[in-house]
């Protein structure tokens, strides 16, 4: 169901440390020369912070990726020794102790646990308080390295929603000051770690999703920040890509999901207003029930029109008007299917819903032609890597539409679409496996390689 983005890499030390007599030194001096693993978490007790600091640099440096130095050091017990460093008054301390921990859980599932464990969740997001970039990044790196393990999804969406939101995707997404996206590089970095994070979790449980959806100024940011992107052309902006990822996350079997006081919000008017349907309904069968949800879906357009009128928090992702972005996000989608590095997996995820957007015949509701061409080029970004994807095309009937889009050449925006879709089915023809499919729908060779 979710398109997760993993975890970010463990970072470098790149600020060196400290001897002990406030004498600033780099990696490069040979600074860690004599310290070994042992004396590294010794120094995190120790009553000066210039130790504690090379003890905290030392374990960046030596984890960065080195599997047995991280399971070394868990077992020298330095995880609650750098929890409790986490907002040491001493901001060199917080800084090099996140830093550490960073590389610490990094493709490391049991370090992740004992970070847990050690109320080091309370912890980081008391840390995320401070005014600090460099913290900062910190504190979202370990955040969303932490959400990668599945286990510790809906623990981590209990513990930290709403102080994220607040402290970090409202004011960065523009949404909580003048509307307008104002980032410096840190600040960019920090809501990328963030909607990294968001990422990982929309992918996990009902609970968890609900929990997301529920988060007063959450969806609302992902819209605003999309939105405010798309508007000054930065579709290829990476926290777009983890923004729109999470929306669509959300949106999964939103309505099975959506508990009874949402769906009374929907279906309140229709009940007000119909007692003999409220009647029957209650009579025949329970309106959670799935016949009910289906009942109402068809019925109750009305409502979903009225709540659209002002969308706010989750009502946006049953919102008409996200659609009005349809041109943007398909530009989107097709610069992801360049580069996509599994266009298989890819293709199992959005080549029905993209077919589903394009027309068939003459009577049905056509998108604009650009948005035709993006849907067509993510296809075909597919489809010349995957085969997968032009199985699906098959499958979903986009042979169909595909063809009529072809033959209209009424235009020059329709004769576009016609090339691109041209295109499409002449490398469709490359899969000889996929021929019986081809000559069993009636079509032939010059069907396909024919301009």
């Amino acid at each position: 169901m979710g398109w997760e983005r993993a975890e970010p890499e463990a970072q470098r030390d790149g600020s060196g440390g400290y001897n002990g007599h406030g004498t600033l030194l780099t990696q490069q001096s040979g600074g860690f020369d004599d310290i070994d693993l042992p004396s590294a978490v010794k120094y995190l007790i120790a009553s000066d912070p210039n130790l504690q600091v090379l003890g905290a640099a030392y374990l960046q440096h030596k984890c960065y990726s080195d599997g047995n130095a991280k399971k070394q050091a868990r077992s020298l017990q330095a995880m609650p020794k750098l929890v409790k460093l986490f907002n040491s008054p001493n901001q060199e301390v917080q800084r090099h102790a996140t830093g550490a921990m960073r590389n610490l859980i990094y493709d490391n599932a049991e370090n992740k646990l004992a970070l847990v464990e050690e109320n080091g969740i309370y912890e980081l997001m008391r840390t995320l308080r401070e005014p600090d970039d460099e913290l900062r990044k910190n504190v979202t790196g370990i955040l969303w390295n932490l959400s990668s393990s599945d286990n510790l999804k809906d623990r981590l969406a209990r513990d930290t929603l709403e102080q994220l939101t607040d402290l970090v995707l409202v004011p960065l997404s523009g949404l909580g000051g003048s509307g307008v996206i104002q980032q410096n590089p840190s600040e960019a970095e920090i809501f990328y770690n963030s909607t990294g994070f968001l990422r990982n979790l929309s992918s996990a449980s009902q609970q968890t999703r609900q929990k997301m959806r529920e988060c007063h100024g959450l969806v609302d940011s992902m819209i605003h920040y999309v939105n405010s992107s798309l508007e000054v052309g930065k579709s290829e902006d990476k926290s777009v890509e983890n923004a729109v990822c999470v929306l669509r996350n959300l949106s999964y079997r939103l309505y099975d999901e959506m508990p009874p006081s949402s769906l009374q919000r929907l279906e309140g008017h229709r009940r007000n207003n119909s007692s003999t349907m409220t009647g029957e309904l209650v009579g025949c069968f329970s309106p959670q029930s799935k016949k009910a949800r289906e009942h109402y879906m068809s019925a109750d357009i009305v409502t979903f029109t009225e709540v659209s009128k002002d969308p706010k928090g989750m009502e946006w992702l049953w919102n008409p008007q996200i659609h009005h972005q349809l041109r943007s996000l398909t530009g989107l989608i097709r610069n992801l299917s360049r580069h996509a590095r599994n266009k298989d997996e890819m293709s199992t995820k959005v080549v029905s819903h993209l077919i589903e957007k394009l027309p068939g015949g003459a009577g049905d509701k056509s998108p604009p032609a650009d948005v035709i061409v993006n849907i067509i080029a993510v296809l075909n970004n597919l489809v010349v890597e995957s085969p997968m994807a032009a199985r699906d095309i098959v499958y979903f009937d986009g042979l169909r539409k595909l063809f009529y889009i072809k033959k209209r050449r009424d235009s020059s925006d329709n004769e576009k679409s016609s090339r691109a879709a041209a295109s499409l089915l002449g490398n469709m023809w490359q899969y000889t496996k996929l021929h019986r499919d081809f000559k069993m729908k009636g079509y032939r060779k010059e069907d396909f390689l024919s301009l």
